[in-house]
């Protein structure tokens, strides 16, 4: 069979081929500007093998600084759609739809899909993908602020409310054991 053929033949197949020079080649140049990069969008083609990978691709021209902030943009997205779908089924939240629970469970998987997808292709070379991933993004932050999920850690919370949390802890009680305000 097909299947059968291709892992036997592996090898002989010509996208493993580039795809595996591409990954040699990655692993030899990227060392030349390992932090930022050759610069964005400035990967030429013509000259440097087609990599396949969106991966390696932001590698070669955002360096490490820039892949961990692309991976990192996609994994906050990922946990935060699926923490809003989470919270929303699990507690009930008022005054929220209920279908935005399985809105956001869709929205997860789906950037589940986008994560993938960035293995095996260069989605930035398709307009159509990349620009479906950054809607993806704009649907998670607005999921979050539809939900207004708070922050799971109180000390967070004060942050972002400016003074007291929901759950009743004043931030007045974080400096009241402070040495300035007890000799006032």
């Amino acid at each position: 069979s097909a299947i059968v053929t291709l892992f036997v033949t592996g090898s002989q197949d010509g996208s493993l081929e580039s795809r595996g020079y591409g990954r040699f080649y990655v692993y030899y140049a990227v060392g030349d500007h390992i932090w930022v990069g050759q610069g964005l969008g400035t990967y030429n083609v013509p000259i440097q093998p087609v990599l396949d990978n969106q991966y390696l691709d932001q590698l070669m021209e955002t360096g490490v600084i820039g892949l961990t902030a692309f991976a990192g943009l996609l994994v906050t997205a990922l946990l935060v759609a699926t923490r809003v779908a989470s919270q929303i089924d699990r507690w009930r939240v008022p005054n929220v739809d209920p279908v935005l629970a399985e809105l956001a469970s869709g929205v997860g998987g789906a950037m589940m899909v986008v994560i993938t997808t960035n293995l095996v292709l260069d989605t930035y070379g398709f307009i159509q993908i990349s620009t479906l991933m950054w809607i993806l993004f704009a649907v998670v932050a607005a999921m979050r602020n539809v939900a207004d999920i708070r922050p799971p850690f109180p000390d967070l919370e004060l942050l972002t409310t400016g003074g007291s949390s929901a759950s009743g802890h004043p931030a007045s009680d974080r400096t009241a054991a402070s040495p300035a305000t007890a000799s006032a």
